[in-house]
């Protein structure tokens, strides 16, 4: 159980193995949000889309590489990432147009 728990703890620890939709919750989080307040995650979000929100684009050009890339990575999700997983797109999208 102990061999468990620390392999458990590692990919915990993997900012790589987290959906984007995690991504966004502790972008989120981490600037400031109740993620249990819609009105919160309404300014969130547009706050993200008028550029006033600091995240790590480095980390979100990787995943979205990797989580898109990997073909033989099924996931069945309770509910969609919805939003968050469009804003990804669109910050890819924008990304390669520069």
């Amino acid at each position: 159980m102990a061999g468990v728990a620390a392999e458990y703890s590692v990919a915990l620890a993997d900012p790589l193995r987290q959906s984007i939709g995690k991504f966004w919750a502790q972008t989120a989080f981490d600037n400031g949000v109740d993620l249990t307040d819609r009105r919160a995650l309404d300014r969130f979000r547009r706050d993200l889309d008028a550029g006033r929100v600091r995240y790590d684009a480095d980390l979100l050009d990787k995943l979205v590489e990797v989580r898109f890339r990997a073909a033989e990575v099924e996931e069945e999700r309770a509910f969609a990432d919805g939003w968050r997983t469009a804003r990804a797109s669109e910050v890819e999208r924008s990304r390669r147009g520069r």
